[in-house]
């Protein structure tokens, strides 16, 4: 078998993000490599990686539960927005408002709105 058709085995079982997996594929690849590097052959470099269903085993118990992780924060950040825009509507609509500046007791030659000397 070869590095290329290895890594074919190996990409449909990975589950998670596109970026990833390339990742993976790609230390995967790095690591062969480096085997072939040393002078072993294909077999002996893939036989280091390991075996294709061990390789896709170890990533989903890694991935899955990653991913279960971001899946609750992304939950947890959604209910602080939607809590944090209910609290401003509701303190919108009760109809609190700053009160209006006081008016000015000097008398000036115009009639101004209010006093802002």
């Amino acid at each position: 078998m070869t590095p290329d058709e290895y890594l074919a085995q190996v990409e449909p079982g990975l589950c998670g993000g596109r970026s990833a997996r390339r990742r993976l594929l790609a230390e995967l690849r790095a690591h062969i490599e480096d085997a072939l590097a040393e002078g072993c052959t294909p077999e002996e470099a893939i036989a280091r990686v390991g075996a294709v269903d061990d390789v896709v085993a170890a990533w989903r118990a890694h991935a899955v539960p990653v991913r279960a992780q971001n899946r609750l924060r992304g939950a947890v950040l959604a209910l602080a927005v939607a809590t944090t825009a209910a609290l401003g509507i509701a303190q919108h609509a009760s109809g609190h408002r700053a009160p209006p500046p006081a008016p000015c007791a000097v008398a000036h030659d115009s009639a101004p709105r209010h006093c802002a000397r």
